[in-house]
């Protein structure tokens, strides 16, 4: 390891047809505080500065041209250092963690259906324009044996929710969160813009309480 970078980290999402960058979407993040930094959130589109902006659709275009990537969906991670962009990973795929569902809801668009038109040779998916915030948040449980779920029907009813969905009953085991795969549930929110559907998802997150054996969450 040459160096630690300390810095926000966001995701780029970009539809590529035959080499060239159509639609691209930046997703802000939210990744635990601990030696297991796994993300707690995503937030569409992220509020950057301009020029940070500017320069990940510069980056993911060098990207692309570096790797050969013909047509799909290219995935790819960054951290920011002082504004500049640093690659951490990069995935010819979909993205994960709700991400899918947020540019959908953002962009009115449906993302696989434009993966499968660059896929099939119909043509580029342009840019789109943002039409709202979205957001989801996840939940983290305390370890332990799952004794109650509560407020999961007011979090449903919360403002801006669009979905909810719980992975723990009563009688579960919780493990501490070292992947996505311990995570307790979602939630997705919109907004009129990125940050009102961010302070929904987490008004919704607080609603829901999970109570594990030797203590509360």
């Amino acid at each position: 390891m040459e160096q630690r970078l300390t810095g926000p980290e966001v995701s780029v999402e970009a539809v590529v047809h035959e080499g060239e960058v159509g639609f691209t979407n930046i997703t802000a993040k939210l990744v635990q505080d601990t030696g297991h930094p796994v993300e707690t959130g995503h937030t569409v589109p992220a509020d950057l500065p301009a020029a940070t902006a500017d320069a990940l659709r510069e980056a993911i275009a060098r990207l692309a041209a570096a790797v050969g990537f013909r047509s799909g969906v290219l995935h790819s991670e960054w951290i920011l250092v002082d504004g500049v962009p640093h690659l951490v990973e990069c995935a010819g795929r979909l993205p994960g963690g709700g991400i899918t569902i947020l540019i959908d809801l953002t962009y009115d668009t449906d993302i696989l259906a434009n993966l499968l038109r660059v896929l099939t040779g119909e043509g580029p998916v342009g840019p789109l324009t943002a039409r709202r915030g979205s957001a989801v948040r996840f939940l983290i449980a305390r370890p332990g044996v799952v004794e109650s779920v509560t407020g999961a029907e007011r979090a449903e009813a919360a403002p801006g929710v669009a979905e909810l969905h719980l992975s723990v009953a009563p009688g579960a085991t919780v493990r501490t969160t070292v992947s996505s795969w311990e995570r307790a549930g979602l939630v997705v929110t919109t907004g009129a813009d990125a940050a009102e559907a961010g302070r929904r998802a987490e008004h919704a997150l607080s609603l829901i309480d999970i109570r594990t054996a030797g203590g509360e969450r």
